[in-house]
């Protein structure tokens, strides 16, 4: 009988969650770890006194058309929009408007949308940090201390993804032997 391959994504940004969707799609059993209070990374959202406002990356330009793809249905589902922004140039000592500035994609009501839409379906655990990964003879273990929670240890993944920070990858991978 067919066993579905078993992956941990741990950062639950946008690369994070491209992959899991992808690899969901493909048939794989997918859980997505991210130490956040919700989905997005550098596509954050946060709520403030002043109300919402997007802490990470504002808007994305799109180039690739293999990407275009993926925006063009993000726009259809309403969770992403188009932007074109007014771009000043300075030259000297005056300022013209460039009138060829590329349109950007931004996210609807926030950049947030974007990675809740990737994330709609798939099994996330937020606001759990992953502290260790340990290959046994044949799967992956994870170290999880989730907030306000016990911490404790999830086993028998057939592969991780790392798709969080830089650095939190490199503390992670340096555990290993």
């Amino acid at each position: 009988s067919y066993e579905p391959i078993r992956v941990a994504v741990v950062g639950g940004g946008i690369a994070g969650l491209a992959c899991a969707r992808t690899l969901r799609d493909q048939g794989c059993v997918v859980t997505v770890y991210d130490k956040g209070r919700g989905v997005g990374g550098r596509l954050s959202t946060r709520e403030s006194d002043a109300g919402a406002f997007d802490h990470g990356a504002p808007a994305f330009g799109v180039t690739d058309e293999r990407f275009a793809r993926f925006v063009r249905s993000w726009i259809e589902a309403g969770v992403c929009g188009v932007w074109r922004p007014t771009v000043g140039v300075i030259e000297g000592d005056s300022v013209r408007t460039n009138e060829d500035a590329r349109p950007l994609a931004v996210g609807t009501p926030g950049m947030a949308s974007v990675c809740a839409h990737l994330a709609a379906d798939l099994t996330v655990e937020t606001s759990t940090t992953v502290s260790a990964i340990t290959r046994t003879a044949e799967t992956w273990s994870l170290g999880l201390e989730p907030y306000k929670q016990d911490a404790h240890t999830e086993s028998g993944f057939d592969a991780v993804v790392l798709a969080g920070a830089a650095a939190q990858s490199a503390r992670l991978l340096t555990q290993l032997d």
